[in-house]
């Protein structure tokens, strides 16, 4: 990963070390930190300026946008060897972090940084890039998701201060769902939606009766009618992730699946709490 003049001298070398982010507006700010180490050239003064990069993610070219560098950075040869660090910058849309969460899995994730800038050798100007190649674990990844409240694109607030003893454990099971939704289990995050429906107060003998209205009345069901009637068919759909019947009736969950029943969870509970 080193950028070299026309003349075939080493200009500087550039090594990934770690990755960050921070909340914005709208947007998610990825911040790759890249170090590097400039040989020593008594003789020729080099310049490496207008630092940019494209950025990819995944096995495949998937474009993600360009990065800058934090501060108008100039990099400087001297007569000895130097080294430092910067950052570049990359803002993303929910859409992206989604999309990139696709690709991820649940995993590592690879990004790839095309490096590209300007190099003054003391006679005038050339272009020179180099690719850096940026790793990230999923322990790393899904630190970075915490920093940015990342979990899905509808962020759904519910209040729960002071909510009763005995409904902490609803609270308890969506923190599972989301945390099995950073890791890709998406199995577990059906299952952990399950507990928490399961935690919702529920009036057996109102589910039963609109269980059994008339396929012909239903058009005049209630508003309160319909919502239990809902509620009744999303335990039905989250079921089988919690309570399996036998190994060969098992079904897995994708990720859609896992967010739908997030989604859906948080919303059903936010009504009936």
């Amino acid at each position: 990963m080193s950028i070299t003049a026309s003349t075939g001298k080493i200009v500087a070398t550039f090594h990934f070390q770690s990755m960050h982010g921070a909340k914005a507006i709208g947007a998610y700010h990825l911040r790759f930190s890249l170090r590097y180490t400039m040989p020593g050239w008594p003789e020729t003064q080099f310049r490496f300026s207008n630092i940019q990069a494209r950025v990819t993610v995944g096995g495949q070219p998937n474009l993600l946008g360009r990065a800058f560098a934090e501060n108008a950075i100039v990099l400087t040869s001297r007569g000895d060897h130097q080294d430092g660090g910067f950052l570049m910058d990359l803002m993303v849309s929910p859409r992206q972090m989604e999309e990139i969460e696709k690709i991820r899995c649940g995993g590592d994730l690879n990004f790839n940084l095309d490096l590209f800038g300007e190099i003054y050798d003391g006679y005038g100007y050339s272009y020179a890039g180099e690719n850096v190649d940026a790793h990230v674990n999923q322990k790393s990844w899904i630190d970075l998701l915490k920093q940015l409240d990342f979990s899905t694109n509808v962020l759904l607030e519910i209040p729960h201060e002071g909510a009763p003893v005995e409904e902490y454990p609803v609270w308890k099971a969506l923190e599972e769902a989301k945390k099995n939704l950073y890791y890709g289990n998406y199995d577990q995050v059906v299952a952990s939606c399950r507990k928490a429906l399961e935690g919702i107060p529920h009036n057996r003998e109102e589910v039963s009766r609109v269980k059994n209205i008339p396929v012909g009345d239903r058009k005049k069901m209630t508003k309160r009618e319909r919502l239990v009637y809902l509620l009744d068919a999303l335990e039905h759909y989250t079921h089988p992730a919690h309570h399996l019947e036998s190994s060969e009736d098992s079904e897995s969950y994708t990720r859609s699946d896992a967010i739908l029943a997030f989604g859906a969870t948080i919303s059903a509970i936010s009504t009936r709490m």
